[in-house]
Parts: C-alpha cells; sequence; structure tokens
C-alpha cells in the first residue's frame, strides 16, 4: 500500500511544484523587465532627442486646417497651451501618454491575477502579462508612438466597473474611448470594438438593448475611421506641422524611405506606402517576422489563459481573437511595425480576457500534464521578453 500512495503524493506534488516555480520565475522575470523599462525611459528622457525622428513631428499635427487623421494628440497639446507645443513639451505629451499604457498594462495584469483563483496563480498571471514582449516594455521602448493611447483605452474598457454604470453614462463613455483612439490612429477601431462589445454586454442585459447601444457608442468612432480613410491630409496642415516641429529643434527624417516621418508620409496615399514596405523587406521576411511575432502573441495568451486555469470557452473570446488575429495579419502585410500589431492583438485578447472571467475565477485548474508544461512556456516568455526587447526587423532578411 505504501508504493501506491507514495506515486498518489508524487503525482500531486509535481504539478504544485511546477506551478509554483512557474510563478517564481515568472516573477523574477517581471521584476527584471520592470527595472529595465524604468532603466530605459529614464536614460531615453536624459537624451536630447527621446523621440525619432520619424514619431517627434505628429505632436505638431492638428485641425487648424480642417480635420486630418492622426491628429488629435497634437489638437488637444494645441488646446491645453494655446499655442505649438516646444520640443520639451512634446516629449512631456509622449511620455505621459507612455505612463498611461504602462498604467493600462498593469491593470489588467492585476485584474487578471485576481482572477487566477490561488494566490500563486494570481502572481504568476500578472507576472506573465508584464514579463511578455508584446505588453509593457513597447510604450516604453518606442516612446511616443500613438499605440500608447490604444493600450491605455483597451485597459479602461476592461477594468471600469460597467455593471455599475447607468446604461446611457456606460454608452457615452464608450464612444467617448473609441473616439478618441480612432482619431488617434484610425486603425485602433479594429482592435478596440470587440472589446467595447464585450464591456457593454456587461451592463446592458437585453439583446435588441445591447444592439442599439452598441450602435450608438461605435457610430461616432466608425465615422472618424471612414473620414480619415476617404479624406486626404491637407497639405497645408501637413507642411505646418513639419514646418512648426523644425523650428522646435525636430531633426530631419532618416533617409530609409522619402519623407520618411509620421506626418509627411501622410502625403502617399495607401498603394504608395505599401510599395515602400516591400522596398524595404521582401515577402518572405514579412510572413516570417508575422509569424514570430504571432507567436510570441499565441504564447502569451496561451500561457495567461492556463495559468488562469485553461477553463474559458466563451465563443464571445474565440470571436474577439480571432477579430485581433485577422487585424495584425493584415496590418502585417501593409506595414513594418509588426511587434506593434501583435501588440496590440495581444492586449485586446487580456482585456477581453478580463471581462469574460467572472471574479470568482476561471474555474477548474490545469491537469497535471498541463501544470507541467507551465514551467518551460514560462521559460520561453521570459526569454522572449530578456531577448526580443527591440528586434529588429532586418535581421531577419532571408
Amino acid at each position: 500500500m505504501t508504493a501506491p500512495v507514495a506515486d498518489v503524493t508524487r503525482a500531486r506534488t509535481a504539478p504544485a511544484v511546477a506551478r509554483v516555480l512557474t510563478a517564481a520565475l515568472l516573477a523574477a522575470g517581471a521584476l527584471v523587465v520592470l527595472a529595465r523599462a524604468a532603466w530605459y525611459l529614464v536614460d531615453r528622457l536624459d537624451r536630447p532627442f527621446p523621440l525619432t525622428p520619424y514619431v517627434f513631428p505628429q505632436y505638431w499635427l492638428d485641425y487648424g486646417d480642417g480635420f486630418v487623421r492622426r491628429g488629435l494628440p497634437g489638437q488637444l497639446l494645441r488646446w491645453v497651451l494655446g499655442r505649438p507645443p516646444d520640443r520639451g513639451e512634446a516629449v512631456l505629451a509622449a511620455t505621459v501618454l507612455a505612463l498611461a499604457a504602462v498604467a493600462g498594462v498593469l491593470a489588467l495584469a492585476v485584474a487578471l491575477g485576481r482572477r487566477a483563483g490561488s494566490v500563486s496563480g494570481g502572481i504568476a498571471v500578472a507576472a506573465a502579462v508584464v514579463v511578455s514582449p508584446l505588453t509593457l516594455s513597447l510604450p516604453v521602448r518606442d516612446l511616443g508612438r500613438p499605440d500608447s493611447v490604444g493600450l491605455a483605452v483597451l485597459a479602461l474598457l476592461a477594468c471600469l466597473p460597467w455593471r455599475r454604470l447607468p446604461v446611457p453614462l456606460a454608452v457615452g463613455l464608450v464612444a467617448a474611448l473609441c473616439g478618441v483612439a480612432t482619431a488617434t490612429q484610425e486603425f485602433l477601431l479594429l482592435v478596440v470594438a470587440p472589446v467595447a462589445v464585450l464591456a457593454l454586454a456587461r451592463c446592458v442585459p437585453s439583446r435588441r438593448a445591447r444592439v442599439l447601444a452598441t450602435g450608438a457608442a461605435l457610430i461616432p468612432a466608425a465615422a472618424v475611421a471612414l473620414l480619415s480613410a476617404v479624406r486626404p491630409a491637407r497639405a497645408a496642415a501637413v507642411d505646418r506641422a513639419t514646418a512648426e516641429a523644425a523650428a522646435a529643434g525636430v531633426p530631419p527624417p532618416g533617409a530609409l524611405v522619402p519623407d520618411h516621418t509620421s506626418v509627411l508620409r501622410l502625403r502617399y496615399g495607401f498603394l504608395d506606402n505599401l510599395t515602400a514596405y516591400y522596398s524595404l523587406l521582401d515577402p518572405l521576411t514579412v510572413v516570417a517576422t508575422t509569424l514570430m511575432w504571432g507567436g510570441v502573441a499565441a504564447l502569451t495568451l496561451g500561457l495567461v489563459w492556463q495559468l488562469m486555469g485553461g477553463a474559458l470557452r466563451d465563443r464571445r473570446f474565440v470571436a474577439v481573437l480571432s477579430s485581433a488575429v485577422v487585424v495584425a495579419g493584415l496590418l502585417s502585410c501593409a506595414g513594418i511595425d509588426h511587434r506593434r500589431w501583435w501588440a496590440l492583438a495581444t492586449m485586446g485578447g487580456l482585456a477581453a480576457l478580463v471581462l469574460l472571467t467572472p471574479p470568482s475565477g476561471a474555474g477548474a485548474g490545469q491537469d497535471r500534464r498541463r501544470a507541467l508544461l507551465l514551467l518551460p512556456a514560462a521559460a520561453l516568455l521570459v526569454a522572449a521578453g530578456w531577448k526580443m526587447q527591440l528586434f529588429p526587423v532586418f535581421s531577419l532578411q532571408v
């Protein structure tokens, strides 16, 4: 009888030990990522030009010559200051956006950790969110990108107490959040809209009322996206933003492609930008890079899902993930910043996981085989978080 009892004890102990080791490994990795991110941000802000010449000029783009896509951050900055910003004020605005995105990632990590069902599981889940190269490190290491707005909006959609809000207020908040994201960067609507639908579902019980509320909340953002797509950027707005940025001391663009700034590229149509993209990378490199970052996204989401019990199989979760993967895949075929696209997809999936998992937890824990696979998966994610902080796409040319 002693041998069978010992076997049963080992069978129960091994998964528990694996879960504890997984939590410890991920927690250590998360602390390293937080320290590196803080050091990197301080070091970056100590430089004369913390933002790249590509990103910098967008903080001078505004609505002075009529609506222009991606002009909201510069317009808000001008409203606050009453004048065009100087270089330091633009850096401050970019830093605030990055810190808002970091706060959003941490809020998602805490919200998911609280739904894990155990202390060690909660630590592991929160740490896995932080350690991934597709979450917290992105807004810090790619300072000033408007993606930070999308990350912050996703976190707000996931973490606001929607069930306690009156329906009109909830609809208004969702409309405002989606509108801000879309006016900052039009394709962000494709990422935030599915999560917005889940958020509204928490406070609108009736299916018919939910359809009406969703339409009312998303139509303004959809109108902004449509206007961004059909209305070319006015030459006067582009020229003025470029001139004001230069007057503030922003260095000229690099020679990667002609007019290589976030503002000057607004002069070019989709096909022109696509041609420039494929002049830098061959299709095989695009496929390889897309698969690499897609794999990191799958590793992040899969590990978090398993750490939370692996019990959530809601069709809505599958729908949001599928939508995010399709959007990230399409953007990867049209733009060089693969890491950004898959970061948005990952954050969208994490936000959906928060909204669809009850506060009491996701359900039963992992079986023995799955529990033992958590440790190598966690080690792989920690290694990715260390090695892939700024993985250069050009190193994958084949």
